[in-house]
């Protein structure tokens, strides 16, 4: 028969497991060293000194023989390892025995140390006594006696048996023998409680780190990109990762002897930043008078702004000056008081609060004014939209004194800007409204950030406000007809790289090539041709398409 009792230690609660179990501490009694392995303290034994050998791989304890008070066996048998118990994990303790003779009683014990565990101070696992009894009567085979526990807070403790023959009045037999052939300590995993861990957000793609709490003492924690299965990202209490989109993770926790606990999912959300055109508005001001500067943005317009931080710059000194707070308009534009305006050298600058539900890119919070000069040139308005043969500029001037023209720069990040073209002045110095417009043919797909840069005849400039559009133009080039007879029409994909346009026949032979053509719509006469199949090759930087078309 088989004896299994499942205990509660101080501090241990009851659970099960079905998972394979692992040896934690196993002594089969197969060499003669295994009895260094144990500490004997015997009170009674046919030798006290050495109550216990080994023989036929089986450990024999000998009793004394002699009168009822003298004869049997009595004392502890302790292991004398150490052995760290962990929270989540579930233990087994076993012996293995059986008695001739007389019956004998069996206790599990504990201690601090082995001193404690191997003597009358040890705590009965389980807390009654005896544990059980080995009957003499059935001798002819081996019984576990067991106890399975937890605990739930890690500690290290020794572990004793307690084993005394029992002097029946009516059985005045001697050579009485207790014979074990197992001491185990085996572990499976029990129930480890999962970890706590909050999503977290960000605005725009970056790095993302993602905390865990709640292990068991001398665990840890593993990260997953997978609810099920998958190999382990991370060990750590904290992962951090550089995300683009928004991505959901799994964490467990772990016991210090790998039993994991269900996983958590994690979401690391990822908010895609937006766009609002924000600037000051221009204004004409008089020094050391009062004046009012002002701000127009979308944020204010959308509701998404909470307050304004207001400062001046000088841009001799680079002292920056806070101006004061403001909250946020419900529509443009958002202004504020100066009592006196500087005489020149400087410029304002604001920083937009939005509010914490929306994200938007750090161009749109921050934005600064023109420098304080007298201004040739009034500009009133500048446009910028996308169409299907580029980026349609446009802009007016309410008056110009000297102008020589504009430069038109484009940056793909709002804040490194290149040139791309020169719009000269219609009329140099006029009172009168004038329109200007330039069409970018090769702007990049996706956001593209323009300005203005006004050139005065005798060289001074100033710089318009930016404005962002997003280019939704073709991703690839195209040929059409692709059965031609006497032109093609090359629609180049949109690009701010060198382009080269090339037509060749089935051997290879180039036949045509155009370098950087003004327009993304080249049209290409094919009627000297003879009758076949022709290549077309743009490349555009690194990237090379072939398309292929039919002339008849």
């Amino acid at each position: 028969m088989k004896h299994i009792y499942t205990v509660i230690f101080a501090l241990f609660v009851l659970v099960g497991s079905a998972q394979a179990q692992v040896d934690v501490y196993r002594n089969s009694f197969t060499a003669p060293t295994d009895l260094d392995r144990l500490n004997f303290a015997f009170t009674k034994a046919f030798s006290t000194s050495a109550p216990a050998q080994i023989t036929n791989n089986t450990l024999a304890i000998r009793g004394n023989n002699g009168g009822k008070d003298v004869r049997g066996y009595s004392g502890h048998i302790t292991v004398n390892t150490p052995i760290t118990f962990n929270p989540g994990t579930v233990y087994t303790i076993t012996l293995r025995a059986r008695a001739t003779e007389q019956d004998a009683q069996i206790k599990f014990l504990r201690g601090a140390d082995a001193g404690t565990a191997g003597s009358e101070n040890g705590t009965n696992i389980p807390n009654i006594s005896p544990v059980d009894v080995i009957k003499a009567s059935a001798n002819t085979a081996f019984t576990n006696y067991t106890v399975t526990f937890t605990v739930n807070r890690r500690r290290t403790e020794y572990i004793a048996f307690y084993v005394s023959s029992i002097q029946n009045e009516s059985n005045n037999a001697n050579n009485e023998y207790l014979y074990i052939d197992a001491i185990s300590i085996t572990r499976t995993c029990g129930t480890i409680a999962s970890p706590g861990a909050a999503s977290v957000s960000r605005c725009g793609s970056g790095s993302v780190t993602l905390t865990a709490t709640g292990a068991p003492v001398g665990g840890g924690y593993r990260w997953y990109g997978t609810q099920t299965g998958g190999t382990s990202l991370s060990s750590a209490a904290s992962y951090t990762i550089s995300l683009t989109n928004t991505t959901t993770f799994y964490v467990s926790a772990v016991n210090a002897d790998g039993c994991e606990s269900s996983r958590v999912p994690v979401t690391a959300t990822i908010n895609q930043k937006e766009f609002a055109n924000t600037e000051f508005v221009k204004q004409s001001y008089e020094a050391g008078k009062p004046g009012m500067i002002k701000v127009n943005s979308d944020l204010f317009d959308r509701g998404h702004a909470v307050s304004i931080k207001w400062q001046s710059v000088n841009t001799v000194t680079r002292v920056v000056t806070d101006l004061g707070t403001t909250d946020a308009p419900a529509a443009s534009p958002a202004s504020l008081a100066i009592a006196s305006m500087p005489a020149g050298d400087t410029y304002f600058q604001v920083t937009i609060t939005p509010i914490s539900s929306v994200c938007y890119d750090e161009s749109t919070l921050f934005v600064t004014s023109q420098e304080i000069v007298s201004l040739p040139v009034e500009l009133v308005s500048f446009k910028a939209q996308s169409t299907k043969d580029g980026v349609q500029l446009s802009w007016k001037t309410a008056s110009e004194l000297d102008n020589k023209g504009f430069e038109v720069e484009v940056s793909a990040n709002g804040k490194n800007f290149r040139k791309i073209a020169f719009v000269g002045s219609k009329v140099g110095t006029t009172s009168l409204v004038q329109n200007y417009s330039y069409l970018d043919t090769r702007a990049a797909a996706g956001i593209n950030y323009y300005r203005l840069k006004q050139v005065d005849l005798d060289g001074a400039f100033e710089y318009s406000k930016v404005v962002a559009v997003n280019n939704a133009a073709v991703a690839s080039s195209s040929v059409y007809p692709t059965l031609a007879s006497h032109e093609v029409t090359v629609r180049v994909a949109a690009s701010d790289e060198q382009v080269m346009i090339s037509v060749a026949d089935m051997t290879g032979k180039q036949l045509l090539a155009i370098q950087n053509p003004s327009e993304r719509q080249v049209v290409l006469p094919v009627q000297h041709l003879q009758n076949g199949i022709y290549f077309v090759t743009v490349t555009t930087g690194a990237q090379k398409e072939v398309i292929r078309f039919m002339k008849r």
